[in-house]
């Protein structure tokens, strides 16, 4: 037989495959023309592969058929799998990644696809070897032996297998999700055949296998909503009201970074104990993984509030000091303290104008406040009339332009600086927002404080008057880098300031 019917009879069973071949490589490298530099284009290059793998099986089919007959028939099945292996991986990607995932925008789960194209995979393989004159039961009644051996010696791997499709399929996580499995918690990297991988808060990546995610209980922080509730337990002495407690607590809760407003924090009494009565605080949160983060922040910010509020927590140990303190050790410790409360007072510009017996007069009313790092002491907007002198730490004064405006830091306070001073004369609302940026000691004056001073004192507050004009004119050229500071005051504006401070201390 010449040569060329000799290939002609060889090529002859193999043109339908060629021809889907070729036009599947056709729409793939159309498709990886048109969306290049895409994701979808890494997905086209395995059945890209597997369809030129196909073409040279097809060369050695037509050389079997030419010159190893007995080998033409396996070669010929080989190819045939490896066509259909391309083809449904090509449909796969157009099916699920372009159709499904471009188009109705549902993302459908690796494992299920993967699961789908096998079965029909195994299907088509079927029915082409029993075209092909391959007896199909006694294949499947070797077959059944042999997945029996094979399922008995992989019943792990199955059930693994089995487990991970029913994840996919009831969907308690995803990946992304932040969960926990009995003791181990962190967000999910992966979800496979076999495993599912997350990285813990230790920075350590997890594999759980299938089956034992499903068996045990599975809490996921992601989801219905990433809100979550959390709570500090605190004891507080028996001679504080319960009211008053809340309060404290409440107010140490609230402006927490982490700590939502809505809902709001609160605070139920839970206990009689012993030493002391026994609070939670309740609060709440979305972000899990930073919950210690947020929790210490919680505990550090009611330590200082307490403190202010001059509440403590009670020790259940009883603690005997005996020291002998004289009248004169008193009078003594008295007076240094009275003395460093006078020098501070006298560091404050716009109290130049007191003299030494009203200054006496007002430095035993000095009271002392601690604030933590990132603590806001004052807030933009709201009322006051408390001034404070910063005796150790640093703050930064910031204001917001309008009520939805970002806020700019303006400057910086250190110590034996002071701010508050227009809301404790005339009680007007805080003009800018003060927070610590180290942990700081502060010195309060309040207006019951300082209107007995200024009682009946005509004189004095006019001199307070001008020099809490000139400051605000430094603060103002300071915010606006103007040299505005040097402007005169006008009379009217002093005399202004003079009215809303005699209106304010009713003078």
């Amino acid at each position: 037989m010449p040569i060329f019917e000799q290939l002609e009879a060889a090529v002859g069973p193999l043109l339908p495959g060629i021809i889907v071949a070729a036009i599947f490589i056709v729409g793939i490298i159309g498709l990886r023309i048109r969306y290049r530099g895409d994701a979808l284009v890494d997905q086209l290059k395995r059945p890209g592969v597997i369809l030129y793998v196909y073409v040279m099986l097809v060369a050695l089919t037509v050389l079997a058929k030419l010159y190893w007959l007995p080998g033409y028939r396996f070669v010929y099945l080989l190819s045939l799998f490896v066509l259909v292996l391309a083809v449904l991986l090509a449909v796969s990607v157009a099916f699920f990644d372009m159709f499904m995932g471009r188009v109705r925008q549902i993302a459908v789960p690796a494992i299920l696809r993967d699961v789908m194209m096998l079965v029909i995979y195994i299907v088509v393989i079927i029915i082409i070897i029993g075209q092909h004159g391959v007896d199909i039961t006694s294949i499947v009644t070797t077959s059944a032996v042999l997945t029996a051996v094979i399922g008995f010696a992989l019943q792990d791997l199955l059930s693994n297998i089995i487990s991970g499709l029913a994840i996919e399929i009831e969907r308690p996580f995803k990946v992304g999700d932040f969960v926990k499995f009995n003791d181990q918690e962190g967000r999910v990297l992966e979800i496979n055949w076999r495993s599912t991988k997350i990285f813990t808060l230790h920075h350590d990546i997890v594999i759980i296998p299938n089956s034992v995610a499903t068996k045990s209980a599975i809490i996921n922080f992601t989801a219905p909503t990433r809100m979550h509730r959390r709570n500090v337990k605190i004891g507080l002495r028996y001679e504080v009201a319960p009211n008053r407690a809340r309060e404290s607590l409440l107010k140490a809760a609230r402006g927490v970074e982490g700590v939502l407003t809505d809902p709001h924090p609160y605070v139920q009494l839970v206990a009689y104990a012993d030493f002391s009565i026994n609070y939670v605080v309740y609060f709440f949160i979305t972000d899990m993984p930073a919950r210690e983060k947020i929790q210490n922040r919680v505990m550090t910010r009611i330590w200082y509030q307490l403190r202010r509020d001059g509440l403590s927590v009670p020790f259940p140990i009883r603690d005997i000091n005996m020291r002998h303190v004289t009248a004169e050790d008193d009078e003594k410790e008295s007076n240094r303290h009275l003395a460093e409360n006078v020098a501070l007072l006298r560091k404050v510009p716009f109290l130049e104008p007191l003299s030494e017996a009203e200054l006496n007069t007002l430095a035993p009313r000095l009271r002392t406040e601690f604030y933590a790092e990132g603590e806001s002491i004052i807030r933009q907007g709201q009322p006051g009339s408390s001034f404070y002198i910063i005796t150790d730490g640093k703050v930064a004064v910031s204001i917001r332009e309008g009520e939805d405006g970002p806020e700019r830091q303006v400057t910086t306070l250190e110590t034996h600086n002071f701010f508050g001073e227009m809301s404790l004369m005339t009680g007007e609302q805080r003009s800018a927002t003060v927070r610590a940026t180290q942990d700081c000691e502060l010195c309060v004056i309040d207006k019951n404080a300082f209107g007995d001073i200024v009682k009946n004192n005509e004189a004095l507050v006019e001199a307070i008057s001008q020099r809490l004009l000139a400051r605000r004119q430094e603060l103002k050229a300071a915010r606006e880098e103007s040299e505005s500071s040097t402007a005169e005051i006008a009379p009217d504006e002093q005399k202004s300031l003079m009215g809303r401070i005699k209106n304010f201390f009713q003078l």
